[in-house]
């Protein structure tokens, strides 16, 4: 039971460490992209509008993209990874190779 404590304590302080940073580990972006997009799709309505939303909330620093300040980043993030998502379902994997994709396509074109 002791062990499970300090188990929680230590993800809580990894989580607030990445959030505090603004970046997060690989893990944990596509579960705050599903948590993200589940609620805003409620609201809007909006495929892409909740995808961009959450990718701009979730993949900050992700897989060493820069969408605040690298032009190559930003566009592939929210031109290709932000319409992957549905109505009916947020792909999360497919999302989370598209950013991925998106950090190998701009090193590559650098």
């Amino acid at each position: 039971m002791e062990s499970k404590k300090v188990l929680v304590c230590l993800l809580l302080v990894a989580l607030l460490s990445a959030n505090a940073i603004h970046a997060k580990p690989a893990w944990l972006i596509g579960i705050c992209y599903a948590v993200c997009y589940a609620p805003c799709l409620v609201k809007y309505k909006n495929p892409v509008e909740c995808g961009v939303m959450c990718l701009r909330k979730c993949a900050v620093n992700a897989y060493g993209l820069d969408i605040n300040n690298n032009p190559c980043h930003s566009k592939c993030v929210y031109e290709k990874c932000a319409k992957i998502s549905t109505i009916t379902n947020p792909h999360v994997r497919k999302v989370e190779r598209c950013l991925k994709s998106c950090s190998n396509g701009c090193a590559k074109a650098h």
